[in-house]
């Protein structure tokens, strides 16, 4: 079951949020608005396909950020996240060897890839390049809370 820890708000109208895997000792963080963690990151009916397989114990934290927890390392693809669309999501890891750890939990799991696969599949069709419009396009199109 997914945890909700709360620290200080930091004052914004919609402050950040991180999702961790099981508390301050997780080896990957999510970082955006603390609404669209709630939403798309966190399990629920819109959670994208990737995070519900890299997480085994989500925790959203209202008013924290992954460098304050020392995870800075940036996902190989860059920050923002693509997948994520202009909802300014950032991923951040512990250590060099988590991208090992994510690239394997990500190519491995059928719905993550189905919907890798479809997202290129659409940006194709409408003529778009394959990265970084079609990364992430299918999750955007399913799932329009989160585009």
């Amino acid at each position: 079951p997914a945890a909700a820890l709360v620290a200080p708000a930091r004052g914004a109208a919609d402050p950040i949020g991180i999702v961790l895997d099981g508390g301050e000792d997780s080896w990957i963080c999510y970082q955006g608005s603390y609404e669209y963690m709630q939403r798309c990151i966190m399990p629920g009916p819109y959670q994208s396909p990737i995070p519900a397989r890299l997480y085994r114990n989500p925790v959203l934290v209202k008013g924290a950020d992954c460098a304050s927890l020392g995870l800075t390392i940036p996902t190989p693809l860059g920050n923002p996240d693509a997948w994520y669309a202009s909802n300014n999501v950032s991923i951040y890891l512990r250590t060099h060897c988590d991208t090992f750890r994510i690239a394997a939990l990500a190519l491995t799991d059928p719905a993550s890839v189905y919907s890798t696969l479809r997202g290129f599949a659409l940006a194709a069709s409408q003529g778009l390049p394959l990265y970084p419009e079609g990364f992430g396009l299918a999750y955007q199109t399913n799932v329009p809370q989160c585009a």
